[in-house]
């Protein structure tokens, strides 16, 4: 597994130069994420199952959707991966996001989407999809979820959403940014995964990592 961390000071410093070269801030949204908490350990724990089953990353095209800074996908890019996808709701995060691969790597392979924009169109293969934390904030998870597999998407990871505790729903459900669609649709996307997909990990709480079924 190729290296892929910074360290807490890096990522501090990575928020300086955007400001020195931009000349704008990052919003606050994205200096909380980059200095309060990375996906990392996530990350890890996905890759080392994927290389455990001979992944050939060189052939992997990787979809990290509600990218926010980008941990995840910078995590699997760092392998060799084909093409990286990064697609989020937020423009000041998936422009913070772009400016952070060509910082790291300018030949980073990647495309950035915000969710306005036709990122259906600019999708080929996908092998993994990556929702992290994201689903829960969408108006149709069921859709995406069908569509993704629909595509051929070879292994999801999920993480939260669907499989929230039943009994935390109504504090959680109240929280900004969650879709009230999206609280209807979690048995329907579990499901969906269940039926199409085999869980072949889980890194605690909600997190797991599916391989579909065909």
């Amino acid at each position: 597994m190729r290296p892929f961390t910074e360290s807490r000071d890096a990522r501090k410093r990575m928020l300086i130069e955007y400001q020195q070269q931009t000349g704008t801030a990052p919003a606050t949204f994205v200096q909380r994420t980059m200095t309060g908490y990375d996906r990392y350990w996530e990350a890890e724990q996905i890759l080392r199952v994927l290389e455990e089953r001979k992944i050939d990353w060189a052939k992997t095209c990787v979809v990290d959707f509600g990218s926010g800074v980008g941990d995840y996908g910078y995590a699997m890019g760092r392998q060799g991966t084909e093409l990286v996808t990064f697609i989020d709701k937020s423009l000041e995060m998936i422009d913070f996001c772009q400016y952070r691969m060509e910082y790291e790597d300018p030949k980073f392979p990647a495309q950035f989407f915000h969710t306005s924009m036709p990122w259906r169109d600019h999708l080929g293969a996908i092998d993994v999809a990556i929702f992290g934390e994201v689903l829960e904030h969408t108006e149709d998870p069921l859709g995406l979820l069908q569509e993704f597999e629909a595509r051929g998407a070879g292994y999801i990871f999920t993480s939260s959403y669907p499989y929230r505790r039943d009994e935390a729903t109504d504090d959680y459900w109240k929280k900004h940014g969650h879709a009230d669609d999206a609280r209807l649709a979690q048995p329907a996307c579990r499901e969906l995964l269940e039926t199409k997909y085999k869980k072949i990990a889980n890194f605690g709480g909600q997190m797991n990592l599916w391989k579909h079924r065909v």
